[in-house]
């Protein structure tokens, strides 16, 4: 294996390289439906009044009706080697959200693990289970991937959820369920009081850059019961509003559906193979 310091300036020179062709944009005709313009984006409100306002999704009320076919991943570790794991992919049919497709299979990390370099060691897995499903079942070949982490929220601002998108030449879909704190980014009382105020399903507020003003992604409410946000960013090939309807028309619970259930079966492959994660 490479000296880690010439692996980490090899993985910042393709982060480079990558995040130039990121798509913060809409591109595909199921996001271009009719979409109302809602108040969540006032460019006369003040930094302050901007940072604070919570908004709901839900005021976007046209239904995403052309979009049918959802994936999402997610990888779970052996709790005694954690160079192996399971990568589970699961595609699921809007609206009623029901499982179409799933897959789950072990694999064996060859790469270190290095904070802010994540999707270099595991994302070339996600890319191999996505292209065997488009060989194997082109008809259910997902339309967004949602991804268990982050997209433009990131140090870099390629994430996981940018770095998959660009290699699928997929729009993805970044979903935290904890804060990446970067960019001046806080889970602070401030963080905690705007959290509180969020009463409704499909509550949020944006995640401003505290040294560039950039809006990075959004804390969503994603059900009625849940009592923490979901952290949503744009990865590749979709606008911030596209990514959160996305996200709300796909959450039964907390964790949108096509994450929740690729969760549970990659743990459900370790638990199996008597490695639980």
């Amino acid at each position: 294996m490479e000296d880690l310091d010439d692996l980490k300036t090899s993985w910042k020179l393709a982060q480079l390289s990558l995040k130039e062709r990121v798509l913060p944009v809409d591109t595909e005709p199921w996001q271009a439906e009719d979409v109302p313009r809602s108040p969540w984006k006032r460019s006369t409100a003040s930094s302050e009044e901007r940072h604070f306002a919570i908004h709901n999704i839900m005021d976007d009320a046209v239904p995403l009706s052309s979009l049918g076919l959802v994936a999402g991943v997610d990888i779970s570790f052996d709790c005694t080697n954690t160079n192996k794991a399971s990568v589970a992919l699961v595609v699921v049919q809007l609206p009623g959200l029901e499982p179409a497709y799933k897959s789950c299979r072990p694999v064996t990390m060859c790469q270190p693990y290095v904070p802010g370099f994540l999707a270099f060691r595991e994302v070339d897995f996600i890319v191999e289970s996505v292209n065997i499903l488009r060989g194997s079942h082109p008809e259910l070949y997902p339309q967004v991937v949602l991804v268990d982490g982050n997209g433009i929220l990131h140090p870099e601002r390629l994430g996981m959820a940018s770095h998959l998108g660009v290699l699928l030449d997929l729009p993805c879909v970044g979903v935290g369920k904890n804060l990446y704190c970067t960019d001046g980014l806080l889970r602070d009382d401030r963080h905690k009081l705007q959290i509180t105020a969020m009463r409704d399903r499909g509550d949020f507020f944006f995640l401003y850059g505290a040294d560039t003003e950039e809006v990075l992604g959004a804390a969503l409410k994603s059900t009625e019961n849940s009592t923490k946000p979901v952290y949503v960013s744009v990865g590749h090939r979709c606008t911030l509003r596209t990514a959160l309807r996305v996200v709300n028309a796909c959450s039964k619970f907390r964790v949108p559906e096509p994450i929740r259930l690729a969760d549970i079966y990659s743990r459900e492959y370790l638990r199996d193979s008597g490695n639980v994660a």
